[in-house]
């Protein structure tokens, strides 16, 4: 509970749940019947390699009037920014004099790409071949990131005349939110 009758609220890939919300109301913010709550701030808990500042950019609806769907759209922007394996949005009553209402983000971020190794290789120039196989700036692991990079590896390895090419792939956590990829050719 978060005092005044307000209890805690959580939003997970897009599902929101009402509890008894006494700060909401009903308004036309969101649509027909949709409730409402006034945010005076959010806050971001969870982030270690990704700034707070970066995240709020993501958010749409940081102050004002906002609803369930526009909570749920932020959530879902955070996941699109490809940052983060787990997003969860609560309402809560700031220890602030007088308490204020605040949208508490929680997110577990994905790991960081700390190495890339290739093992296997024998046709193409290593060089090369890593250039298909970078994470790039972001480099944090994506499964569909890694997919589409042992793709084009593929695709670069047939163009050699390998037709038969085929990568796998295997990650290392190695501490501290970093992880080791090795590809196998």
């Amino acid at each position: 509970r978060f005092g005044r009758g307000v209890e805690k609220d959580k939003v997970s890939r897009g599902f929101y749940f009402f509890g008894k919300f006494s700060c909401f109301r009903r308004g036309p913010a969101g649509g027909p019947g949709q409730r409402e709550v006034q945010i005076d701030q959010v806050v971001i808990e969870g982030n270690r390699n990704v700034d707070s500042a970066a995240v709020k950019q993501q958010l749409k609806h940081a102050s004002g009037r906002v609803t369930a769907d526009m909570i749920s759209e932020d959530v879902q922007n955070l996941y699109k920014s490809e940052f983060f394996d787990q997003v969860s949005a609560s309402i809560v009553q700031t220890a602030d004099n007088p308490p204020r209402t605040a949208i508490k983000y929680s997110v577990v971020e994905k790991p960081q790409v700390r190495k890339v190794f290739i093992r296997g290789n024998k046709k193409a120039d290593e060089d090369d071949l890593a250039k298909y196989l970078d994470f790039g700036p972001r480099r944090f692991l994506d499964k569909g990131k890694v997919e589409g990079l042992m793709r084009t590896a593929v695709a670069y390895y047939q163009s050699l005349g390998c037709c038969d090419a085929s990568l796998e792939y295997s990650v290392v956590p190695v501490g501290d939110g970093q992880v080791d990829v090795t590809f196998t050719v």
